[in-house]
């Protein structure tokens, strides 16, 4: 999560565009569709709580729990 808020304020980018930019890699990658879809969900519920004022750091960390909760649907 320090490596997200380091890009953050090393480039200038609010969280809500780091997300569109992964948004896009994670279409891009070799990931079975089923985790595509469940990545692309959570993503798009911490974009919406973010645009209705959630707080940052939270919606960072559900991020990356979103990351780490997907490794369990390949099992």
């Amino acid at each position: 999560m320090d490596l997200i808020w380091a890009l953050s304020k090393e480039k200038s980018l609010a969280f809500e565009d780091i997300i569109r930019e992964i948004h896009q890699s994670v279409m891009a990658t070799k990931l079975p569709d089923q985790m595509k879809m469940f990545l692309v969900a959570r993503m798009s519920e911490i974009e919406y709580r973010l645009a209705q004022g959630s707080n940052e750091k939270v919606q960072a960390s559900a991020f990356v729990g979103a990351f780490i909760e997907v490794r369990t649907l390949d099992k």
